[in-house]
């Protein structure tokens, strides 16, 4: 959610307009970086440095501002719309394991290719070579007469471990479907306060008096622990205490609203 913050600071029409045209972007574009903020967590590090460059003071005022316009955004069903598609993109597929005969079938078109395949080498190879061919013919022909056979020891070793097999594939799809779920809950209410719990997790700790140095023309941190960090801690860090603590209480309140609503609805 930190990119939300950066991105759409200072930048719908509904808010200011002379911000909006040194920004030089419209109310659309706006709009799209409140998606790809919100869904893939992209920065455009151009709008970035335009927004640290204007308006030094009242920026409580505005952070307020543009978070009510991207709540608003948020939970409009233009947003809906663009999430319910994005989830069911992310969501796994199952991916159904072959039958015994379904898997005899497969390996045993597989070796009759490459039978026919070695065979026209054969026909084409040099003397040096045709001793070479021979062996892999005569070992792929062992091979498919095994596959055919439903007696042979590989296809009694899947038939035996088919059901085995199928029931932790189907486990694995299963955990699969409850990380999608949890990551991507159906509403997106639920999706919205997920992104602002983490934004508030990524800021809790932030040092805004950390001390930085200068190292082949990048500015660093002083503090190892602090260099260390992430690119979207170290971004909150760049926008300054006042922004991420305005955002902060914003995003707060709506949880804290969000969660009587949900419980008063319940």
């Amino acid at each position: 959610m930190i990119t939300i913050v950066t991105l759409i600071f200072f930048t719908s029409a509904k808010i200011s307009d002379p911000l909006t045209e040194l920004l030089e972007i419209s109310e659309t574009t706006a709009e799209d970086l409140i998606n790809h903020g919100t869904l893939y967590g992209s920065i455009n590090t151009r709008l970035l440095k335009k927004a640290q460059d204007i308006v030094p003071t009242g920026r409580i005022t505005v952070t307020r501002q543009i978070f009510e316009f991207t709540i608003r955004y948020l939970m409009g069903s233009q947003f809906r719309k663009t999430y319910e598609a994005f989830r069911t993109e992310k969501k796994p597929a199952l991916t159904l394991l072959q039958t015994p005969d379904q898997w005899q079938k497969e390996i045993s078109l597989s070796l009759e290719k490459n039978l026919g395949e070695l065979q026209e080498q054969y026909a084409r190879a040099s003397d040096d070579l045709k001793p070479i061919l021979q062996d892999l013919i005569r070992e792929t022909k062992i091979q498919l007469q095994n596959a055919r056979d439903p007696k042979s020891e590989q296809n009694r070793l899947y038939g035996d471990n088919y059901v085995l097999m199928k029931e932790m594939q189907e486990e694995a799809w299963k955990n699969q479907i409850e990380q999608w779920n949890r990551e991507y809950p159906e509403e997106v209410q639920d999706f919205i306060a997920l992104k602002f719990r983490d934004f508030l997790s990524i800021t809790e700790s932030i040092d805004f008096n950390a001390a930085l140095f200068e190292e082949n023309g990048k500015m660093k941190f002083v503090h190892p622990a602090y260099e260390s960090q992430s690119k979207q801690w170290k971004l909150a860090y760049r926008l300054g205490e006042e922004v991420i603590g305005t955002a902060r209480e914003a995003m707060q309140k709506w949880l804290e609203t969000s969660a009587g609503e949900k419980s008063a609805g319940s």
